[in-house]
């Protein structure tokens, strides 16, 4: 980029014709440096046309120079499920990229802050994001909140004979659905969670009802991480263990109090679950900083 060109005014639209999808997609493979043949999209299939059901609330806004994309953001509604069985309406962004020739002129401030203005129209309690660039989102905002910890897996010792299967399956689904917190997911949903193209899926049970499931590398930050996990306890513990038979040195990733509850003692040390900004004061549970919050 010249001189010339830096002065140049850019557009701030929607992304949504194909040509603009297309670039959305490499837009965001060259600004995670993901290597050649992997694709942003494969880990996020949330934000993917392809994958998004119809008539979801989504948002996705984009800084142009003339047709070419420099700058994205994505924005949708969902639902959260509170520790009392309450329903939480939140704005989960993503997809926030910037090529690195138009970074420094706060695009990614101006996308993100206009993402939020949507989100407050359509009475989001809660942004919530998952990024490394804190000074940024902290500028909007945005603070470190909730917990989450680390558990090696190296100290469950399956016992027993039960069948460990791999792969995905439809009949997971349900199990996703009946968690106590986290995501509240809705048969919509099943098009973007089964196109997760980089997860390794671990359950036991009968193929047309599983007992028990864990996603290991949900997530391009999260090799060798399983933060989505859930069913009976025994059988917990032995698809753990053979995940580190075949993954050496994986990891549970979770909130104290749901490992607690499945008899797994957590360790003293934590980490920020997210960054989140309250958009509506009042109507966001005072308990949200204490549970458990999967990425979608």
């Amino acid at each position: 980029m010249n001189p010339n060109e830096a002065d140049r005014p850019l557009k701030i639209d929607m992304i949504r014709n194909d040509a603009a999808l297309k670039q959305f997609s490499t837009l965001l493979d060259k600004a995670f440096c993901l290597p050649a043949g992997s694709h942003y999209l494969d880990d996020f299939p949330v934000w993917d046309e392809r994958c998004i059901p119809s008539g979801a609330d989504l948002l996705k806004i984009g800084a142009f120079d003339g047709d070419l994309l420099v700058s994205s953001v994505a924005i949708r509604m969902a639902e959260l499920k509170d520790l009392t069985g309450g329903i939480v309406p939140v704005a989960i962004v993503g997809a926030v990229a910037t090529d690195e020739a138009w970074r420094g002129r706060g695009l990614a401030s101006k996308t993100v802050s206009l993402a939020l203005e949507w989100a407050v129209g359509k009475r989001a309690a809660l942004a919530v994001l998952w990024g490394s660039e804190h000074s940024l989102y902290g500028k909007l905002g945005f603070l470190l909140r909730g917990k989450q910890v680390r558990v090696p897996l190296a100290g469950f010792q399956g016992l027993g004979s039960v069948a460990v299967q791999t792969g995905w399956t439809d009949a997971l689904f349900p199990l996703l659905k009946a968690r106590p917190q986290g995501l509240r997911l809705r048969e919509a949903d099943l098009a973007w969670v089964r196109a997760h193209k980089n997860v390794k899926w671990f359950w036991t049970g009968d193929p047309g009802k599983p007992n028990a499931y864990a996603a290991l590398g949900k997530g391009i930050d999260l090799a060798g991480m399983i933060h989505e996990w859930g069913g009976a306890r025994k059988e917990l513990v032995q698809l753990f263990a053979a995940i580190e038979r075949e993954h050496p040195g994986s990891e549970l990733l979770g909130s104290p109090t749901l490992m607690s509850e499945q008899g797994i003692l957590p360790p003293e040390s934590s980490e920020p679950l997210c960054l989140a900004k309250v958009l509506e004061p009042g109507r966001a549970p005072q308990d949200f900083w204490l549970w458990g919050l999967d990425s979608a």
